[in-house]
């Protein structure tokens, strides 16, 4: 669970670190740039996901709004759909 990951970063001597993690919904595209941007700025990013986002729409079961996952951010944040949005948030956050 998020706070026992936080508490593992802590341990291991990582500072400054922060869960903003939700367990009832979905964080949003947002929250999704301002882990880019903290990635970008060196931080460590650990995203906690329902896995099903791996899986091609055609194949996934119905639904399911809960983080089941955790993957760490190791490259910019790429999303066809999104590009284009993320560009431009990014530009307005600067």
């Amino acid at each position: 669970m998020p706070g026992k990951l936080k508490k593992w970063f802590i341990d291991a001597g990582f500072t400054d670190v922060v869960d903003n993690t939700n367990l009832i919904s979905n964080k949003g595209l947002e929250t999704l740039l301002k882990a880019q941007n903290d990635y970008s700025s060196g931080y460590t990013i650990c995203l906690f996901v329902d896995a099903d986002i791996f899986y091609p729409f055609k194949y996934k079961s119905g639904s399911s709004f809960f983080p089941n996952h955790w993957v760490v951010m190791n490259s910019d944040v790429k999303i066809r759909k999104y590009n284009k949005k993320l560009k431009h948030m990014a530009r307005q956050a600067s």
